[in-house]
């Protein structure tokens, strides 16, 4: 909006001045015309006069003299009338040309404008939805992460709890037995680390991946935001 009204400002500013401009010389041709058609008409005046003043004198030559003055004056005075009338046919012509270059050039700003406010709305949504993902993702990792623990947290404990159980019952229970069940609890905990160790590796290449594809996204981009 702002911007808008900054265009629409200098557009109305140019608009001003270029009507001032024409205004002036509108009035400049207009005087420049008025004074000559007084400049003409005392010319002929001052002709009227001598003409009657020697007219006691040379009744023929006054005559001729008269009318080569009329046609000298009715030359002038087409040239000044088809002067003023190009330089006004050309002033409007000036101004209509003003007007339309002005017209075109604001539809040319607009258009400009709204392309590249799409590709910004266009950008920004790429943008939030790659950091929704990235954050999402990030949210799921740190999830994982907390239940492997716990998980490790309790099956620990369950294991130090049936550690316990086998000690109170050495006595009881057979080497074979014994040596049985450790294996079985040695088992349980590589399987348990290596399953760990697995998923580490896959967050890991997932936010390998994550990364890799945000980087294509910004570069796609970037591209774009070039090309236009």
């Amino acid at each position: 909006a702002l911007l808008q009204a900054t265009a629409r400002g200098c557009d109305a500013r140019k608009k001003v001045r270029r009507e001032t401009v024409a205004a002036t010389a509108i009035q400049r041709v207009y005087r420049g015309f008025v004074t000559y058609n007084s400049y003409i008409l005392d010319c002929a005046s001052i002709i009227l006069c001598q003409a009657g003043a020697r007219k006691w004198l040379a009744m023929k030559d006054a005559a001729r003299r008269r009318h080569e003055k009329r046609l000298e004056a009715v030359t002038v005075i087409q040239s000044a009338w088809r002067r003023f009338l190009a330089e006004s046919n050309f002033i409007i012509a000036l101004s209509g040309c003003v007007l339309l270059q002005c017209f075109v050039r604001r539809y040319i700003t607009s258009k400009q404008y709204k392309v590249q406010q799409r590709t910004r709305k266009n950008a920004a949504s790429r943008i939030q939805s790659a950091f929704r993902s990235r954050l999402y993702f990030n949210r799921y990792i740190d999830s994982l992460i907390d239940i492997i623990r716990c998980q490790s947290s309790v099956r620990k404990y369950l294991a130090m709890k049936k550690l316990s159980q086998l000690q109170r019952i050495k006595s009881e229970s057979a080497a074979t037995r014994i040596q049985a069940a450790f294996r079985g609890y040695t088992s349980h905990m590589d399987f348990v680390l290596t399953i760990c160790d697995v998923i580490i590796c896959q967050s890991v290449a997932r936010r390998w991946l994550a990364n890799r594809a945000l980087l294509f996204r910004l570069q796609d981009l970037q591209i774009k935001n070039y090309c236009a």
